[in-house]
C-alpha cells in the first residue's frame, strides 16, 4: 500500500491519536522492533546461564545476540522521528529496513536447531524464537510497504508453530 493511501484508509484518518498518523505508525514500529529485540537479548542472557542448552542453539543465541544488540543501538536514534515528526516517514521506514536487512536470517535457522528437553529451558528457546520470528514478520511488512497492517497488527500476540 503507497503511503498516501495508508494515510487515506477510513481507519487511519479517523484515527483519535494525538500525533500524526506517521509518528504513531513509526512509534509503534520501533515499540515492536525494540520489544524483539530486547526480548530476544534477555532470553539469550538467561540461556547462557544454563548448562542444558544444546551447544547448536547457544552457538545460534551467540551469532546473533551482538547483531541485535548493535539493532537496538542503531534504531534507538530513530525515536527522535516518531517525537519531532516528519515529511518523510516513508524513507525513515525503508532507513530501518536497510538496517534490519538480515532480519529474515535468524528464523531461516531456526528449523535444525535442537530443542532442550527441560521445560524452562525448552521455554527460552521457543520464546527467543518467536521473537525472531516476530521480527522477520515486521521487517517483511516494512519492507513490502504493508503499513495498515503494521498499524493494526499486535505482533505480539504472533507465536511460530513449533
Amino acid at each position: 500500500m503507497e503511503w498516501e493511501a495508508f494515510l487515506n484508509h477510513p481507519e487511519v484518518k479517523n484515527s483519535k491519536y494525538h500525533v500524526s498518523a506517521g509518528q504513531y505508525l513509526l512509534g509503534k514500529v520501533l515499540h515492536d522492533v525494540s520489544d524483539c529485540l530486547t526480548s530476544f537479548r534477555i532470553l539469550a542472557n538467561m540461556a547462557a546461564s544454563r548448562t542444558d542448552i544444546p551447544a547448536d542453539v547457544q552457538n545460534w543465541l551467540t551469532r546473533w545476540l551482538p547483531i541485535f544488540e548493535n539493532w537496538i543501538k542503531i534504531l534507538h536514534s530513530f525515536w527522535k522521528y516518531e517525537e519531532t515528526g516528519s515529511e518523510d516517514f516513508p524513507g525513515i521506514f525503508q532507513k530501518i529496513c536497510s538496517i534490519l536487512s538480515d532480519a529474515h536470517l535468524p528464523s531461516l535457522e531456526v528449523e535444525g536447531l535442537t530443542l532442550p528437553q527441560e521445560k524452562n529451558s525448552k521455554y527460552i528457546i521457543v520464546s527467543s524464537i518467536n521473537n525472531v520470528v516476530r521480527l522477520n514478520l515486521i521487517y517483511q511488512d516494512l519492507l513490502t510497504k504493508k503499513y495498515l497492517r503494521l498499524w493494526k497488527t499486535d505482533y505480539k500476540d504472533l507465536q511460530s508453530k513449533i
